[in-house]
């Protein structure tokens, strides 16, 4: 039998490459169309008609605020006639016998569209929808697919494949002329080392810029651009924005956070680097690497005489100190990432609940610079409908007090369908946008050492720029344009951003902004402004 998985804005894809990987171990023959690349692209503030067209593509945009505009993560490319044609001339020539879609909830709009031309083309081919959209709304999911994968695909399509008649399968949902048959869900699979590697460079295409490539087939170094890997599967938290506060109930009484051994995930990686090589810096997508030190220990131990390679990985407050971060540089560690979220204690405790201690919090991030383990990011989320103006101040504080540099990734906040944030009702009355923007500026330029604190704080407590916030944006640009050229646009890439080693991070701008010139930027932004007056 053939499956041809179909991916929208994601090369990548690993949650589909394990489903394939066991299709293909089940005897059949697997296919990938990647449809449109993934790529992040940063829409000017100024470019209006940009921007408000992106953002119509989709009701859950993934985007980052820059000091340059808005990031989108992917950014949304529409599907082309050209594309739609070669799309149905690839399926011609593949003759799958089943279609599976894989996507992120940001492309739900564009599964919707190609599921519709599929069914056009291949009436008689059934359209299978999995992935994490497809587990946290399969109720939706199921109105266009003939069948959902809720939760892990390994196990159920597997079996799903070998009698497609059969509608009794669990962890599948299927539509049927009466209304959707829903079945209970699949156990969690607790031995992750029993399932296959990710399947890579198999029969791949990517349909983009109104043309067929085979990049994940015959370039390695793109291939190798395209790997991640992960050491666990689950989170311990369950926070309000994340699918984890949803797919965490599904599950009660099973064990949630799952490991793979540490052999595992080393000779993963060592087949994967024979075959393709590695990208200049391995990303860990668990969603806590530095989470169990004798864990954590002896995957290091491994992994520095096996692979001895820069990597990243998320670390947190409550499960990381200096033994492991010790561990983790002598390892190779170059980036580390933090999740702050939000500076305020009530928007953390009350909306995002996942409580923060502010102490811990900034003893981390100066355990990561006294000890070396690389690069420091912080990831901080905002525009989030709870906030007061005191809130955003509150971040802005906690932000001031951490020791610099650091990369900063400001998201907005998206409240995916049927977590637990989506499911809160909000009486805030809503900030603003020039409040907004004025905070979210003074968010960017709290990462840079060219200003001081006291500077900083200035800034924060300037009427004039607090009136026009548009000139402190243009100020913050400026001031973080000699920061930001190590992270040079990456528009046309897919690495993990950043150099091997923290010192390749330190500006070569002095480590301070006189107040005078402060004052002379002042002046030079008020002659932008109002160049009369």
């Amino acid at each position: 039998m053939k499956v041809v998985f179909v991916t929208l804005y994601d090369e990548s894809s690993r949650g589909a490459r394990y489903v394939a990987s066991a299709v293909e171990a089940a005897g059949h023959q697997v296919a990938f169309i990647h449809l449109k690349s993934f790529r992040w692209v940063t829409v000017p503030r100024r470019d209006r008609a940009l921007l408000e067209w992106a953002l119509a593509q989709s009701p859950y945009p993934l985007r980052e605020i820059t000091p340059e505009g808005e990031r989108f993560h992917p950014f949304p490319y529409a599907i082309t006639e050209t594309e739609q044609r070669l799309f149905g001339e690839l399926l011609d020539q593949l003759k799958p016998d089943v279609v599976g879609f894989s996507f992120g909830t940001h492309a739900f709009p564009r599964a919707v569209e190609m599921t519709g031309l599929v069914r056009q083309l291949c009436p008689k081919v059934p359209i299978v929808w999995g992935g994490v959209h497809a587990t946290i709304d399969p109720e939706g999911s199921i109105q266009h697919a003939d069948a959902v994968c809720v939760g892990e695909g390994e196990e159920s399509f597997v079996e799903y494949l070998a009698d497609r008649r059969r509608t009794d399968i669990a962890g599948m949902w299927f539509r049927t002329a009466n209304g959707p048959i829903r079945n209970p869900l699949r156990p969690l699979i607790q031995d992750l080392d029993s399932l296959r590697w990710p399947v890579y460079g198999a029969d791949e295409y990517q349909i983009n810029g109104d043309r067929i490539g085979r990049q994940m087939v015959e370039e390695k170094p793109y291939i190798a651009l395209n790997f991640y890997t992960e050491t666990t599967r689950g989170c311990p938290f369950r926070c309000s924005y994340c699918v984890h506060s949803t797919t965490r109930g599904m599950y009660a009484g099973q064990r949630y956070v799952r490991a793979r051994s540490a052999e595992n995930v080393i000779a993963e990686i060592k087949q994967f680097c024979s075959r393709f090589g590695l990208q200049e810096v391995v990303p860990f997508f668990d969603e806590i690497l530095f989470m169990n030190k004798k864990r954590f220990a002896h995957f290091a131990e491994l992994y520095k005489r096996e692979i001895h390679h820069p990597f990243w990985g998320f670390a947190h407050p409550n499960t990381t100190d200096r033994e492991m971060l010790e561990i983790a540089r002598d390892a190779g560690s170059a980036e580390i990432s933090v999740g702050i979220q939000t500076g305020s204690e009530r928007i953390a405790r009350d909306v995002y609940r996942r409580p923060i201690d502010k102490e811990k919090i900034l003893r981390l991030c100066r355990l990561i610079h006294e000890t070396r383990a690389g690069r420091l990011v912080l990831n901080i989320l905002t525009d989030c409908a709870f906030e007061t103006e005191q809130d955003m101040c509150d971040t802005f504080d906690l932000l001031a007090r951490i020791p610099r540099p650091f990369l900063l990734q400001l998201a907005r906040v998206v409240a995916f369908p049927n977590t637990a944030l989506a499911r809160m009702k909000c009486d805030t009355p809503p900030l603003p946008n020039p409040v907004r923007e004025f905070w979210h500026c003074l968010y960017l330029l709290t990462q840079t050492q060219r200003l001081e604190p006291e500077i900083l704080r200035g800034l924060a407590g300037d009427p004039y720029l607090r009136e026009k916030p548009e000139i402190l944006a243009e100020m913050t640009r400026w001031i973080l344009h000699g920061d930001r050229k190590e992270f040079a646009s990456h528009e046309d890439s897919k690495a993990c951003p950043g150099p091997a080693a923290a010192e390749a991070f330190a500006p070569p701008a002095p480590a301070s902004l006189p107040r005078r010139l402060y004052r002379k930027i002042k002046r030079r932004m008020k002659l932008l402004w109002h160049p009369n007056g």
